[in-house]
């Protein structure tokens, strides 16, 4: 069951990194071939239950996801589907004059090689991540 940590550095503000990041809803347009649909089934401050379709490591599937949204961290916590009890967390700090992106991944998933995990989570957050997204 892989557990690892991937950064990635962008030359964009925090909080429109941020902001960006914490738009879940348009990853499946951001990084089609990682989340495949996302919809939100219920949002109230700064958590939201979502229902996703995911693909990690060549495997394709169904979560339910509660995403918690504060202080420069978004956490993603996989409560139901085919990955119950992994969990994703997001930390955005600014060095340099670049916004550092550094990103703790937990699979639960039995028979998922970690090479190909960590290859497709850094993938996606260079996707997710794109200057295109933080245009204003």
């Amino acid at each position: 069951m892989p557990r690892f940590t991937v950064s990635h550095a962008i030359n964009a503000k925090r909080e429109d990194v941020f902001a960006a990041f914490s738009d879940y809803a348009r990853y499946p347009e951001l990084a089609p071939d990682y989340f495949e649909s996302v919809r939100t089934r219920s949002s109230r401050d700064s958590v939201s239950v979502t229902e996703e379709r995911i693909r990690i490591g060549g495997r394709s599937m169904l979560i339910t996801a509660k995403h918690v949204v504060r202080d420069w961290l978004h956490g993603i916590y996989f409560v139901g589907g085919d990955a119950k009890g992994s969990s994703i967390e997001m930390s955005f700090s600014e060095r340099g004059g670049m916004t550092q992106i550094e990103m703790s991944v937990n699979l639960k998933i039995m028979m998922l090689r970690s090479g190909a995990a960590r290859r497709d989570c850094l993938r996606a957050l260079q996707l997710l991540s794109g200057q295109s997204s933080f245009s204003l």
